[in-house]
């Protein structure tokens, strides 16, 4: 919902006091209740914490030691207030110089009263948005981060922008430097290509992880992501340690290998159960991307049916781990 001008309150940062005033009647005249006007960056920024405003209207060159962009910076770093700038010059210089700051609009004095009240409704609108979808990052973001698993994402050139790890220092490394797994005499890198290429879920179920503490045995999943105009160009790996389920197994294959009699049974075993094995992975491997790219599309219904499914394959792995016991399957 779009907010209104009668709900919006704005902190208006002008240093001419002539100026000042005619802003704060044209606002009025909108609907917008003006909570203060000051006059240089220093005091932008400490009435926005203060007053906590729905919006700052920001004059780029004020009083004092900062300008509007330099203030516009800490306000949306801190805040995260929406701030619109309002200025005498449209020097290319200066929209460089406020790009960065990711500000919601651009107003170069004189104005229309008409395109101020568009541009600032516009702002709350977007500021709003961004606000909903940063909320649900932090979610998908905290739920990610909760499981056991490895998660990673990369781009087509193999450069990490997301792990669920707590070091930053992972963000902005090759893929390469950062996973040093060996699969089968190919890279990780390897994987990925292949899943952004044919599109569609690359799974390796045979792989190393070689790290300084020894070598763990892994279960990878790459599936990519597609952007919204074009294709695949970015892929979600996950890494799963399986050596407790190898430890598992092995000691389930001594148990138990005096009563595996009929070898036919042990191959039609290791074909059931390890096409079992790749769908229910196959099916985890889609939910997360739909918690990913999706997950504010879902509803609560959408929630609870992915919920539900994850609940299925739980229950249906626990089926197939008992029946492994009868079979002698290695893979």
């Amino acid at each position: 919902m779009m907010m209104t001008p009668a709900s919006a309150r704005i902190l208006t940062v002008e240093d001419e006091g002539i100026v000042a005033a005619n802003l704060k009647a044209t606002l009025q005249e909108l609907g917008y209740e003006v909570v203060m006007n000051v006059r240089s960056g220093e005091q932008a920024i400490e009435k926005a914490g203060q007053l906590k405003p729905d919006l700052v209207l920001m004059d780029v060159m004020l009083d004092g030691q900062m300008d509007g962009i330099e203030a516009t910076k800490y306000i949306e770093s801190n805040y995260r207030i929406p701030v619109v700038y309002l200025t005498a010059y449209s020097d290319k210089e200066i929209l460089e110089r406020a790009k960065p700051t990711n500000s919601y609009g651009y107003i170069v004095k004189p104005f229309e009263e008409r395109n101020l009240g568009v541009t600032l409704e516009m702002a709350l609108y977007k500021s709003k948005y961004d606000n909903e979808m940063g909320d649900y990052r932090n979610l998908i973001s905290a739920i990610i981060k909760g499981i056991p698993s490895v998660v990673v994402v990369c781009d087509s050139a193999g450069q990490v922008i997301y792990c669920n790890w707590e070091d930053p220092v992972a963000i902005g490394k090759s893929l390469k430097e950062l996973l040093k797994v060996k699969i089968k005499g190919k890279g990780i890198e390897d994987l990925v290509s292949q899943a952004i290429e044919q599109n569609k879920l690359a799974y390796e179920g045979n792989a190393s992880w070689m790290h300084p503490s020894g070598e763990t045995p892994m279960e990878i999943y790459c599936t990519p992501m597609a952007s919204k105009s074009e294709g695949p160009t970015k892929a979600i790996l996950i890494l799963n340690d399986i050596s407790e389920r190898e430890k598992g197994e092995r000691e389930s294959e001594t148990k138990y290998s005096p009563l595996l009699e009929v070898k036919n049974l042990h191959a039609y075993h290791n074909i059931v159960f390890g096409e079992l094995k790749e769908y229910l992975h196959e099916i985890e491997s889609h939910g997360y991307v739909l918690l990913n790219q999706h997950f504010e599309n879902l509803g609560e219904q959408g929630r609870n049916e992915i919920a539900a499914l994850t609940k299925a394959i739980g229950r249906t792995m626990d089926f197939i781990k008992k029946q492994r016991l009868f079979s002698n399957d290695k893979s």
